[in-house]
């Protein structure tokens, strides 16, 4: 009995651990709970790896951040720049998989000033909402395109009436960490009460703790609202 029970457990690893190199071929197969529990994102870290065609449903910020050291967990913001609803953009996940949205291509109206490409080693826009954040916009489709054409149109037409971007003259400081897969399965663990993951939140500093807040007191909200965890 008891060795069948262990060879079960194996197997069920063992699917674990294909059902992520699987996923390095955009495989159908379903994600097993082993990697869900790894990543928490709506797929695999690894889907988000290549640039995927949404539409976006929620007006989102996005900075521009700089460096001379790309391998820098510091930088600088340079401005600000909301993507509309209606916008439809290719986002991915940067070149680890864990990094916040980005783009590629950058929309023309994100596009990035000579002056800042000269100055600066390293550029890019990162959205200001969390990595395993997908409620602000929809996977592009025929159904998807048509039940929002008008806010498309609506922000097609706006974008191509966009104005300058306005570089900071003192910009301010940025750090580009972001939770690990490890810390945000915490944050998302309904066994752990609330009050332990302020707790938690609390011993971590800068972009990193106003992170962790959010995924707290989003669930703060949650149960205050009787919304299902």
């Amino acid at each position: 009995m008891k060795k069948s029970i262990i060879a079960g457990l194996a197997s069920v690893a063992l699917m674990g651990a294909i059902g992520i190199c699987s996923n390095t071929k955009q495989s159908t197969s379903p994600i097993t709970p082993q990697t869900a529990e790894a990543a928490k994102l709506p797929k695999h870290f690894v889907y988000w790896l290549s640039p995927k065609k949404v539409i976006v449903t929620k007006n989102t910020k996005f900075n521009l951040i700089a460096n001379n050291d790309s391998l820098s967990d510091n930088g600088v913001i340079l401005t600000t720049k909301t993507l509309k609803k209606g916008r439809v953009v290719k986002i991915y996940h940067g070149v680890n998989g864990h990094q916040k949205w980005t783009f590629n291509p950058i929309p023309k109206d994100f596009a990035i000033p000579e002056n800042v490409t000269k100055q600066y080693h390293w550029h890019e826009w990162l959205s200001k909402v969390s990595p395993n954040n997908t409620k602000w916009f929809v996977m592009y489709n025929k159904r998807n395109a048509k039940k929002y054409r008008k806010a498309i149109k609506k922000a097609k037409t706006a974008a191509k009436h966009h104005s300058k971007l306005k570089i900071a003259t003192t910009p301010e400081k940025y750090d580009k960490r972001t939770l690990s897969a490890t810390e945000v399965a915490y944050f998302n663990n309904p066994n752990i009460s609330i009050s332990d993951k302020l707790s938690k939140a609390n011993t971590y500093s800068g972009a990193l703790r106003d992170e962790a807040y959010k995924y707290a007191m989003d669930q703060l909200h949650q149960a205050e609202s009787g919304t299902p965890y």
